[in-house]
């Protein structure tokens, strides 16, 4: 699809890659666009059941780039446009989405997986929200990714602390199901792929539209903390200043 995003096809079910190695797959303009493009795309097929979303050379995502300024407030709403826009086109994906983890998952990229509906991951993962360490809020589509995902007790953990944690972390709390040696993940994400396969495609989108909908009634929407507010909190963290 692009050089920063790659797409293979692989029977009934695709592999999404997060290519940009040398910023730990970090975010940029192109690639919060190219993701929100591809999952639209994958949304209007039914020849599709399982989708993979990974990252390149030992990451998943590193969350944004912070090397991409953010220099005026309408760019800082547009960020967070865009961003609430790629993880509800993840969230609302038909097929069922896997994401394979490694290395950092941070910010940004951690919104991203909890988007999925199954994570794998490895030991080597660090999990982190970052933003209240630069007294910013978590954007984007706030917390109720996470809150879906793994309750309102571990999302505080990690958006209150702002620490990095582990694999054993997400284990307990339920962030990936299962945790395997980086060169056991192809094998593993293979297997859950066949096993997926089992079922019927049309099974696996009944199911997955009914999860839509009952996340939908469970979890309101992002959060809208204001126009001015989210201009004041990107404008004056670590996203508006240069390296």
């Amino acid at each position: 699809m692009s050089d920063i995003l790659f797409t293979e096809f692989t029977g009934r079910s695709v592999t999404i890659t997060l290519h940009r190695p040398s910023q730990a797959n970090a975010m940029n303009w192109d690639m919060l666009d190219a993701i929100s493009s591809v999952f639209r795309d994958l949304a209007q097929r039914d020849d599709i059941d399982v989708v993979v979303l990974q990252g390149a050379e030992g990451h998943f995502c590193s969350g944004w780039d912070v090397s991409h300024a953010v220099s005026t407030p309408d760019e800082a709403l547009l960020l967070n446009q865009r961003g609430q826009e790629m993880i509800e086109a993840v969230q609302q994906c038909p097929a069922v989405t896997v994401a394979a983890l490694e290395g950092a998952v941070i910010g940004g990229g951690l919104l991203l997986a909890a988007a999925c509906d199954i994570r794998i991951g490895t030991p080597s993962i660090k999990l982190c929200l970052p933003e209240v360490n630069f007294n910013v809020p978590v954007l984007w589509t706030g917390l109720s990714p996470l809150v879906r995902e793994i309750g309102f007790s571990a999302t505080r953990e990690l958006a209150f602390t702002g620490r990095r944690y582990d694999a054993a972390w997400a284990i307990q709390r339920g962030l990936i199901s299962e945790c395997v040696d980086a060169d056991a993940l192809p094998a593993t994400v293979e297997s859950l792929i066949k096993r997926l396969d089992n079922g019927t495609g049309d099974a696996l989108k009944t199911m997955k539209k009914d999860l839509i909908r009952l996340a939908a009634a469970l979890m309101p929407a992002a959060h809208d903390y204001g126009a001015p507010k989210i201009v004041d909190s990107v404008m004056t963290s670590i996203l508006a200043k240069h390296k």
